[in-house]
């Protein structure tokens, strides 16, 4: 597992931000903060995928998201070293 953070900014207020960050998440984190304003912003917020995100505001806001999450991104052949590394440190511990 790998995790990812991307950082998304908006800056002409909209009511609806429409955020494709392309991570494949398995998870995802979404902090939102609109400017000008010192409070957390409300908004519902919907995964439409692993790769996109929806941000809907009950008035036109602008700001900045930050979605953050796991993902499985690893490369096969890393996967592949990964497992076998693993596979033998079990072998060598249990030979002693």
């Amino acid at each position: 597992m790998i995790q990812k953070v991307y950082k998304y900014t908006q800056i002409a207020p909209l009511t609806v931000w429409h955020i494709q960050h392309n991570m494949n998440l398995l998870n995802q984190v979404v902090s939102v903060l609109q400017y000008g304003v010192p409070t957390p912003a409300i908004a519902i917020i919907h995964a439409i995928d692993k790769n996109t995100v929806q941000v809907t505001f009950q008035t036109p806001t602008a700001g900045e998201a930050v979605i953050s999450g796991l993902s499985e991104d690893l490369d096969i052949e890393k996967r592949e070293d990964f497992e076998f590394d693993w596979y033998r440190k079990r072998i060598n511990h249990y030979d002693g």
